[in-house]
C-alpha cells in the first residue's frame, strides 16, 4: 500500500445480500490533512446514486462506496506531491462488464471534500441520480460529465475561490445547476444532448460571466436575477424562444438594464430542437 494511504481509515465490510447474483460490499475511506495545501479529485462512477458535499475542516476527504463486488471493484488512489493531494476514486469493471449498463439503483457513492483548501474537481458520472453541493468550498476548477442521469449541481453559498473555466456535459439527462452567481466562474461551457436543462444564475455576483451553450433536443431554462444585465446570441433551428424584458438587437437579445447593470452575463446558444426560456428572478 502506498505510504500516503497509510494514514487513511479503510473499512471493507461485506453486506449480507447475494440475491440475483449480486454481492454487495461497502468501502469507507477517510484521510485527515497532512500538510496538503490543495486537492485534486478525479471521480469516475458508472451508475447508482452519487452525493458530493463539503466535509469538515481538517478532513481532506471522506467517502463511502457501496458496490456489487461480482461486477466491479473499487478504485481508490491517493498521492501527495509538493503539497498537492490527488485523489482518484471510483469503480473498475470486472471481465469487461460495462458499469454504465447497470440499473440506476446499482449502488451509491457518498463523498465529502475539504472545504478549507483549493479543490479541483473532475467528475464522470454515468447513469442514476447525482446530487452535488459545492457551496462554501474553494473550487478552483470544475468539470462535470454525465450520461443518462438526473443530476443537480449546487452552489448554495459563495465559492471561496474563483474558477477561470468550468464545464458541464449532460447526455440524455435532466440536468440542473443552481446558484451559478455564487460559483465565481468567469467562463462556463455547457453541452447538453437530450433532456431538460436548467441553469440558475442566482447568488452573490462578484464579476461578469460568459456562457456557451450547445444543446441537441430538449428544453433549456435560464434563470437570471433582475439586477444582472444579460445578452443572448443564438444560432437555433426549430427552437421556440421566450425572454420577457429583453429586446432584439440584430442577432442578439439584450436586457433593458444592460448599459447600467453592475454585472453582465453574456450567453451564446447553439441548439437544434426544443425550447429556450429566460426567466428573470428577484
Amino acid at each position: 500500500m502506498h505510504r500516503s494511504l497509510a494514514a487513511a481509515v479503510a473499512l471493507l465490510a461485506a453486506v449480507a445480500c447475494t440475491a440475483s447474483g449480486q454481492t454487495w460490499q461497502t468501502l469507507v475511506v477517510s484521510r485527515q490533512r497532512h500538510g496538503e495545501r490543495a486537492l485534486r479529485v478525479d471521480v469516475e462512477y458508472g451508475a447508482g446514486e452519487l452525493s458530493i458535499r463539503p466535509g469538515s475542516p481538517g478532513t481532506l476527504y471522506h467517502a463511502e462506496l457501496r458496490y456489487d463486488a461480482d461486477r466491479s471493484e473499487p478504485r481508490r488512489e491517493f498521492r501527495q506531491d509538493g503539497g498537492v493531494g490527488t485523489l482518484r476514486l471510483g469503480l473498475r469493471s470486472k471481465d469487461g462488464f460495462s458499469l454504465r449498463g447497470l440499473k440506476r439503483k446499482a449502488g451509491s457513492l457518498s463523498l465529502q471534500l475539504a472545504p478549507d483548501i483549493p479543490v479541483e474537481l473532475d467528475l464522470d458520472f454515468g447513469a442514476g441520480e447525482a446530487d452535488i453541493e459545492l457551496g462554501g468550498m474553494r473550487i478552483t476548477a470544475l468539470s462535470v460529465n454525465t450520461g443518462a442521469s438526473d443530476a443537480t449541481v449546487r452552489f448554495s453559498q459563495p465559492n471561496g475561490a474563483t474558477i477561470e473555466r468550468c464545464s458541464f456535459n449532460a447526455g440524455v439527462a435532466a440536468f440542473r445547476v443552481e446558484g451559478l452567481g455564487n460559483a465565481r466562474c468567469a467562463k462556463l461551457d455547457f453541452d447538453g444532448g437530450v433532456g431538460d436543462l436548467t441553469l440558475d444564475f442566482g447568488g452573490v455576483w462578484s464579476g461578469d460571466m460568459v456562457v456557451d451553450v450547445s444543446m441537441g433536443i430538449g428544453s433549456l431554462t435560464l434563470r437570471v436575477p433582475e439586477a444582472v444585465g444579460v445578452t443572448i446570441e443564438k444560432d437555433t433551428f426549430l427552437i421556440s424562444f421566450s425572454a420577457s424584458g429583453m429586446v432584439r438587437q440584430g442577432k442578439r437579445w439584450v436586457s433593458e438594464n444592460w448599459p447600467e447593470a453592475p454585472h453582465k452575463l453574456t450567453i451564446s446558444i447553439d441548439a437544434a430542437l426544443g425550447s429556450v426560456e429566460v426567466e428573470r428572478t428577484r
